[in-house]
């Protein structure tokens, strides 16, 4: 073998004629499945250094029954759950890598990429109430876990958020401090028409919120985003220009939020107070500080994970891990026309 040159991208064929052996025994001295001799095993690993070659991780996983891969079902724009993802790619980052699946993908999609071994597990995201993957893929049996929650939970492993105590306990704050009339930064209709989990748990608080303490809510909906939430804040404050609280449903959208507020001559908290939705480093940063509803994202992602490694281990149970929601109260809340801020 002396003078033989490096062959880019070698294939066990090359290491297979190089060694002067057939490829089955390139492959049985690889694999350990059937004993080579030490002479022969010698050769293929000297092949092996002098070409490069790398084995296909793939190509053993499959023979063995196996993929090494998880499939993440995810939700677009995949900036609203960066958090989510990066904890999931993280956990998983050891032993598996991370096959996206682009939706809509249908049940039966899912389940050949199962059955083919084109993936050994399935994390779903963005589940709405009445998921018809969820119906499918339900029984326990199948390695997948939702990252959501459809209506019917029964024979599912999830992790999810409680969005409709959130939303019930940030109205219950304002209605403590004695404000009456509050606008709702609301998501997109189409969102609640798709039957998203988390946006008709979200409207369920409110509702709950409203009922309980006779609250006067103004919703306005707005698309993901800065601008968005910034003329859906431009909006509400024109529909109702006698609100004194605003509650965005929406996460990390508070700057968008605030500079409405700001250039409509209205300041945080003396006269209008603000909760936020989302990461609480960005709540606490801001000016004033938010009084916030906190969504575990990263934490979520990263239980969902390793449900999922648990179950395709065959060492996990079905599961149902829901988050519970918490306000913490900073400088943005007070009662109508006076501040209190929170040092």
């Amino acid at each position: 073998m002396t003078g033989s040159k490096t062959i880019k991208d070698a294939t066990i064929k090359d290491v297979a004629r190089l060694a002067g052996v057939s490829p089955s025994t390139v492959s049985y001295a690889l694999s350990g499945k059937r004993s080579v001799s030490e002479a022969v095993q010698g050769r293929v690993q000297a092949a092996i250094r002098t070409l490069d070659y790398a084995p296909s991780t793939l190509g053993r996983n499959l023979r063995r029954g196996r993929s090494a891969a998880v499939g993440l079902v995810y939700p677009l724009p995949l900036s609203l759950v960066a958090d989510c993802l990066e904890a999931v790619a993280d956990e998983l980052a050891d032993a598996y890598t991370l096959t996206l699946f682009a939706r809509p993908v249908t049940p039966q999609g899912l389940l050949e990429a199962l059955r083919e071994r084109r993936v050994d597990g399935l994390l779903l995201m963005q589940i709405t109430r009445d998921d018809p993957r969820a119906s499918a893929l339900r029984g326990g049996e199948q390695p997948v876990v939702l990252i959501g929650r459809p209506a019917d939970p029964s024979g599912l492993t999830l992790v999810d958020f409680d969005f409709e105590e959130a939303a019930y306990r940030s109205l219950a704050h304002l209605d403590g401090l004695g404000h009456r009339r509050v606008g709702i930064i609301d998501f997109p209709a189409s969102q609640q028409a798709e039957g998203l989990g988390y946006a008709l748990y979200l409207q369920r608080g409110c509702e709950r919120a409203r009922q309980d303490f006779g609250l006067g809510l103004v919703r306005q909906e707005a698309p993901a985003g800065t601008e968005g939430a910034y003329r859906a804040t431009a909006a509400l404050l024109r529909a109702a220009p006698d609100l004194t609280a605003v509650v965005a449903l929406l996460g990390n959208v508070h700057a968008g939020v605030l500079r409405a507020l700001h250039d409509h001559g209205k300041s945080v908290p003396d006269d209008v107070s603000l909760i936020s939705f989302g990461a609480p480093e960005a709540a606490a940063w801001a000016v004033p500080r938010l009084t916030s509803v906190d969504v575990p994202l990263a934490e979520m992602g990263r239980t969902g994970a390793r449900l999922l490694l648990q179950k395709m281990a065959g060492a996990g149970t079905q599961q149902q891990v829901i988050f519970p929601a918490r306000l913490t109260e900073r400088e943005s809340t007070a009662p109508p026309g006076g501040s209190f801020g929170l040092l």
